[in-house]
């Protein structure tokens, strides 16, 4: 079992199962593990929680990457 990230400061839930859905896939297509992925997507759905909208949350993969560099 993997723990969810936490996002500090929600504003808008709409759109985080897409996002985790999207950075799951992401991340096996760039060869990741299936444990990589689901990580990957913690990450991409909680910073999506962070923007109103589905869409405005997640920016780019780095931003990602640097969420989850700053969690460990």
């Amino acid at each position: 079992m993997l723990p969810a990230f936490r996002n500090e400061h929600p504003v808008d839930t709409i759109g985080a199962g897409d996002n985790f859905a999207a950075g799951f896939l992401s991340s096996l297509l760039d060869g990741g593990s299936f444990v990589q992925a689901a990580r990957f997507a913690n990450a991409t759905a909680a910073i999506s929680v962070g923007a109103p909208g589905a869409t405005n949350g997640v920016q780019s993969k780095s931003q990602v990457e640097a969420f989850l560099q700053s969690q460990t």
